[in-house]
């Protein structure tokens, strides 16, 4: 629950549970797997709408959680943007 706190102030309890969701499945996956990384990705994918409050953007997205995370690495090759993050704790 506390990442869900973390990640208010969207506007919108519904978006900010399913990037909890997405950012604890990818952890998950990646321990299941033995992996030290897991691949986020999905959460800065795509704008996400709504009926009442119009759309909230991948990038709009991607300014409201970054301030989660330390930027490790930063990589554009053939027009893909690669990050490497580190969560804060």
């Amino acid at each position: 629950m506390w990442l869900l706190t973390l990640w208010r102030g969207s506007g919108h309890a519904q978006w900010e549970a399913l990037w909890t969701g997405w950012f604890l499945s990818a952890v998950d996956e990646a321990l299941e797997k033995g992996k030290k990384t897991a691949d986020i990705s999905d959460i800065f994918s795509r704008d996400f709408l709504s009926i009442n409050s119009g759309k909230y953007t991948k990038e709009q997205t991607f300014k409201h959680l970054i301030q989660t995370f330390d930027i490790c690495s930063d990589v554009f090759e053939k027009n893909v943007r690669t990050l490497k993050v580190k969560f804060k704790i």
